[in-house]
């Protein structure tokens, strides 16, 4: 299981001010927001496989207020700014979902993957967040 956290992307808070994604909690989104700040995270002692076969996709059940361009995942960085285009003010849910792979950094025959399933709920509007910052903890299970 993996957890995530998600910040204004304005760079004036610190890892104890996140709020918490995944107790359906609206999150402020303001109606210029043009990014989701997605960054995925492993603990110590492990690394993404190269080569793998990594998948995210990310996607809105309402298009008529947040649309999600076609995304691929470009590099093993991990940290990737995905476009968005906020169409409304309104409700929409995120959704962050796929797969990725990673091994021990001393036994890299030991590879494992690491399921991404995460909704988002946002609440577009003036005064949200510019960036919608999101980190994902994938864990070993």
């Amino acid at each position: 299981m993996g957890g995530e956290r998600a910040k204004e992307g304005r760079g004036d808070m610190d890892d104890e001010d996140d709020v918490m994604v995944g107790d359906d909690s609206e999150i402020s989104l303001d109606t210029g927001a043009k990014a989701l700040h997605l960054r995925l995270h492993l603990p110590p002692g492990y690394k993404w496989t190269e080569g793998a076969s990594h998948h995210v996709a990310v996607a809105s059940d309402n298009d008529d207020v947040v649309h999600v361009p076609p995304f691929k995942v470009p590099n093993l960085t991990m940290d990737w700014m995905v476009p968005i285009e906020v169409r409304a003010e309104g409700r929409a849910v995120i959704k962050v979902s796929g797969a990725v792979f990673y091994c021990p950094v001393r036994d890299e025959n030991i590879c494992m993957f690491g399921p991404i399933d995460l909704s988002i709920p946002v609440l577009v509007g003036p005064g949200g967040m510019d960036v919608l910052e999101v980190t994902y903890e994938v864990s070993p299970e």
